[in-house]
């Protein structure tokens, strides 16, 4: 975000105990930071424009926050909403609850929408929080459970499988750089597998997650020394850990009709006499992986509930609109 919102954020809550107003911020500010105060002001309170909150009128209220309200402004007022969220414990039980609905069906989505995937998962897991108190503890006591010694066990894959990778001559011939990311499955979207499917939680798959990003050497055939370092990647992979073949899947020799290219793969890090979920592993270069993050609009509306084409192309022409100027 730019400097106006930066500015917008830090006066939202200034502005609104009546400590200044529109007029003085415009004339001291700026008329810029002024506008985007005024827009975050209309973003916080369109959630009233309706008594029922039901998924036909939370999907309206984003097609029209997305046609109406300038894109920054829905930005500020995301960030302020995960501020408010992260605080919510001094209100009374129904506030939060009423709030968290709120969160949960208009915001979490809008979110997804505009990209800010992270904003979006703590959003809904702080919703499912106060909502479902008690499958959210049921949840957060199983992944917990994955640790080791106070260590997540996404950290200790993660420090394990970066050191292998780094250490192998072949590799180390073909990339000059190499990270490993590693993830949890948020509560919410656990729960909704375990609810959708059925399934104990150690059944749910995609828990942890390692995303390894090799950035090849620069030489004429940097492209063809990526693709090879991802190979061989999946080759050191496959010496420690077991993999699951019917989990594999190739997307840098055939890619997606969208031109996504990765290397997806699944392992069994179960150790003797206790049972693990399995890890899910992709292998991309710096370059799979920039184009992969910039095409995740498209993954990110999915995600959002936005499958409405209507409601799509509102979105995608806004975005454009504010991406250039």
């Amino acid at each position: 975000m730019d400097a106006e919102v930066i500015s917008a954020g830090i006066l939202r809550e200034v502005l609104e105990v009546g400590e200044l107003n529109l007029h003085e911020i415009r004339s001291q500010i700026g008329s810029a930071t002024a506008h985007l105060l005024h827009e975050s002001l209309r973003v916080k309170n369109f959630a009233s424009r309706v008594d029922i909150l039901d998924d036909e009128n939370a999907a309206a209220l984003r097609k029209f926050c997305l046609t109406y309200y300038d894109i920054r402004a829905l930005i500020l007022d995301l960030a302020l909403k995960l501020d408010m969220m992260r605080h919510l414990g001094h209100l009374p039980r129904y506030q939060q609850q009423i709030i968290s609905l709120q969160v949960m069906k208009i915001y979490a989505p809008l979110a997804h929408a505009v990209g800010t995937n992270y904003i979006s998962l703590e959003l809904e897991d702080l919703s499912f929080q106060y909502l479902f108190p008690y499958s959210y503890l049921y949840v957060d006591t199983w992944l917990r459970s994955q640790e080791t010694g106070g260590i997540s066990l996404i950290d200790v894959y993660k420090d394990e499988l970066l050191e292998s990778l780094k250490s192998d001559p072949i590799l180390a011939e073909l990339v000059d750089d190499i990270s490993v990311k590693g993830r949890y499955k948020s509560r919410y979207s656990t729960m909704k597998k375990l609810l959708k499917d059925g399934r104990r939680p150690e059944d749910v798959n995609d828990v942890l997650g390692l995303r390894v990003v090799l950035n090849p050497k620069s030489r004429e055939n940097a492209l063809e020394a990526g693709e090879r370092a991802c190979y061989r990647a999946h080759q050191i992979i496959q010496s420690m850990w077991k993999e699951i073949p019917s989990r594999t899947k190739d997307y840098i020799s055939r890619p997606k009709g969208n031109g996504y290219r990765s290397l997806h793969m699944a392992v069994d890090v179960s150790e003797i006499g206790r049972t693990r979920p399995l890890m899910e592993i992709q292998i991309r270069t710096t370059e799979m992986d920039r184009l992969a993050v910039g095409g995740m609009a498209s993954h990110s509306l999915y995600k959002a509930g936005l499958t409405n084409p209507e409601e799509v192309s509102v979105f995608f022409e806004l975005f454009c609109i504010h991406s250039s100027s």
